[in-house]
């Protein structure tokens, strides 16, 4: 007779994870987003500088656009048009406007551009035609996707080369008209043609420096908000014949940029801290880092500058946290520098460790024949 064995229960099937295989899974889920996620990033910070470049395109497009209209001058720093910036009804506050206006037309902005032409201190502040109102709107190209404010209404992330700035109000905030192009005793005070500052020779010496002009009458005219310019224009003919529309600086960005109807330098521009006493430069023999021409020199030496020349708190990238409407220098999150465009219409990355003097040299239309050495492309 057979017996039969007894017939064991069988054990049910574990399902899920050990904990080992758990740790696993997550060192590896983990690995992977260590090395997909720089990526991500990477990719999406191209985006957004893609973005910036092709924003700063469009408004020198505009710009040049602009200029082919006006006998082939750039707009004024300020000044090519006026209106009336009243935030209380009756009061008046006409004022020559920034850069940004005169090329909205160019900008698919016609219609702004006609609206604040015809704002009236008569106008209620809620009148949707008030310069109040229309100072709140916000225009698409004109913000950079990196800039912490992009989303702030009449937000403007863009900047305009003001040239050479005397150090006392390179970062004044309250400067709605400088510089002008009698700012600088350029020879100080030397010289039968350069016995004072405002002199035609200083003003030619302060015109090789600037793209974007704002001139007022001669020194000691005019000077208040409400100044207006002599005529004078930037030419892109100028810069052609001298330093090239490839070498010089239009437009770059910058963190403390304000909105885009602002009249003041820091807030629309940027420019080079230039040390002064008594509003003549200190020479590079004086000061190697910072100095610029040469005492008592002619036009040809007026802007020469050493080799090691330190732009200090006006080159790229310095002082980032700095509040709205200060230190007029390009500035950006880009890491490691700035995008910016050129009188030619090119755009390019300018590396915030730039050569000092290579950037200084940057900022000038007719640089070279004011004593400052050419530049080849493969400095910036």
């Amino acid at each position: 007779m057979q017996t039969r064995r007894p017939i064991s229960a069988r054990k049910p099937k574990r399902s899920g994870f050990t904990l080992i295989e758990l740790l696993v899974v997550i060192s590896i889920i983990a690995t992977l987003a260590a090395l997909i996620l720089p990526g991500v990033q990477n990719a999406r910070e191209a985006a957004r500088r893609t973005q910036c470049t092709n924003n700063q395109k469009n408004i020198a497009l505009a710009m040049l656009n602009f200029a082919s209209q006006n006998n082939g001058n750039l707009p004024r720093r300020r000044g090519d048009v006026s209106f009336d910036y009243s935030v209380t009804s009756g009061t008046a506050d006409v004022s020559p406007a920034p850069w940004t206006v005169p090329i909205l037309p160019y900008f698919d902005q016609q219609s702004l551009y006609e609206s604040l032409l015809e704002v009236s201190n008569g106008q209620t502040q809620t009148d949707p035609f008030s310069f109040t109102q229309l100072s709140q709107i916000s225009i698409a190209g004109f913000s950079c996707p990196d800039d912490p404010e992009k989303d702030v209404n009449a937000e403007m992330s863009y900047v305009a080369n003001a040239g050479y700035i005397r150090a006392d109000i390179w970062d004044d905030s309250s400067i709605h008209n400088g510089p002008t192009l009698g700012d600088i005793d350029w020879n100080n005070g030397d010289g039968s043609t350069n016995p004072v500052r405002d002199s035609t020779a200083d003003r030619l010496v302060s015109y090789a420096t600037q793209v974007f002009v704002y001139d007022v009458a001669p020194y000691g005219g005019a000077t208040g908000s409400g100044a207006s310019p002599d005529g004078r224009a930037q030419s892109i003919d100028f810069v052609s014949r001298g330093d090239g529309g490839g070498q010089t600086l239009m437009i770059s960005e910058s963190l403390q940029a304000n909105a885009w109807h602002n009249r003041m330098t820091n807030a629309i521009a940027f420019g080079l801290r230039v040390e002064t006493t008594s509003n003549a430069p200190a020479e590079p023999g004086s000061s190697a880092t910072t100095g610029i021409g040469v005492d008592g020199s002619e036009q040809d030496e007026a802007l020469t500058m050493a080799t090691s020349f330190d732009p200090g708190v006006s080159m790229i990238n310095a002082n980032l946290n700095a509040t709205d409407g200060s230190a007029p220098r390009p500035s950006s999150f880009h890491p490691g520098g700035v995008v910016a465009t050129f009188v030619d219409g090119h755009t390019a990355f300018l590396n915030q460790n730039i050569n000092g003097s290579v950037y200084a040299r940057l900022l000038t239309p007719n640089g070279t024949r004011m004593g400052q050495g050419p530049l080849s492309s493969n400095d910036f």
